[in-house]
């Protein structure tokens, strides 16, 4: 149970250290994703390799803390605007589409 513990204690500080990093200087979509992919499989190998439950789900939550980060950083799609989208127009009451 104490090595559980610590191991649990050793990530919480270290997720500390990547929130208060981030909070300085934030830290790139592509680095937040790897290193998520990179915790989730290290808790996916103490889960195998030991019993520590505590641990696993410690490195778990970091992993999808850092995924989620990673996703909200990405850059939105550059795409044109749709035409037939520019054919709709809105009256207020309902949707009109128009031949222009």
């Amino acid at each position: 149970m104490s090595h559980d513990l610590t191991g649990a204690v050793i990530v919480a500080v270290t997720w500390l250290g990547w929130w208060l990093a981030d909070r300085l200087d934030p830290i790139p979509a592509r680095w937040m994703a790897s290193w998520a992919a990179f915790v989730w499989f290290w808790a996916v190998v103490d889960l195998l390799a030991t019993d520590k439950q505590l641990t696993f789900v410690t490195e778990g939550a970091f992993a999808a803390w850092l995924a989620y980060h990673a996703w909200k950083r990405r850059k939105p799609r550059q795409r044109k605007p749709s035409k037939a989208l520019g054919m709709v127009r809105d009256l207020g009451h309902r949707l009109v589409v128009t031949s222009s």
